[in-house]
């Protein structure tokens, strides 16, 4: 499954509208998901290590970070949707059985 297809599954269990999900007709899409999701995290390959401007190393550095509301507000957007997608796979996940949990 790719990067695109598991965003596209998350937003459809984020609104609860599973017709264009493309785990749609499988027997248990939660574990499929997550299993989808395991093994798209052990393939996608570790950022390489190059020192490059992204990576903060003198206070210095750090004083002349300065984010607008915008971009704060994208931040907390972004943060407030994975929460909420987590929240909703953890409840499923406690609705499932202990067979199913397996």
């Amino acid at each position: 499954m790719t990067k695109n297809e598991i965003i596209t599954v998350a937003k459809c269990c984020i609104v609860d509208n599973c017709g264009p999900c493309p785990l749609m007709g499988t027997d248990n899409c939660i574990t499929g998901f997550m299993n989808h999701i395991l093994e798209y995290m052990k393939n996608e390959p570790a950022p390489a290590a190059t020192g490059t401007s992204s990576e903060v190393s003198v206070k210095e550095d750090t004083d002349n970070i300065h984010l607008d509301d915008n971009t704060k507000g994208h931040i907390c957007q972004a943060y407030n949707t994975a929460d909420e997608a987590c929240t909703n796979m953890l409840t499923i996940y406690e609705g499932m059985s202990e067979c199913e949990q397996r």
